[in-house]
């Protein structure tokens, strides 16, 4: 686990540039690619929305499983998402989010 890192083919400024590209995602934070074994590639991350009801934030969530899976054969993400106007009200930070 000490030697966990990006793998070698997937590149973290395009994975995060094309996530950012993706309707109503305004920011990206914490970002982390990292791969456990051969086939077993993960990914977390802190995503700032436009405001979404509960259905648009679930459809949000699929839209990223399915881009990630496809794209860069991720199949194994945690998500943390909060809009824009929640960051704001509760004064949330990254000071420390890549």
């Amino acid at each position: 686990m000490l030697m966990d890192s990006v793998p070698s083919d997937i590149d973290f400024t395009k994975v995060k540039s094309e996530m950012l590209a993706i309707p109503g995602i305004l920011e990206i934070n914490d970002l982390h690619i990292w791969q456990t074994s051969s086939e077993n590639k993960l990914l977390s991350a802190h995503l700032k929305t436009k405001d979404f009801n509960s259905e648009e934030r679930i459809k949000l969530i699929v839209t990223i499983q399915n881009f990630l899976e496809k794209q860069y054969h991720i199949d194994h993400t945690t998500l943390q998402i909060v809009s824009a106007k929640e960051a704001e009200k509760l004064k949330l930070n990254c000071n420390h989010c890549n």
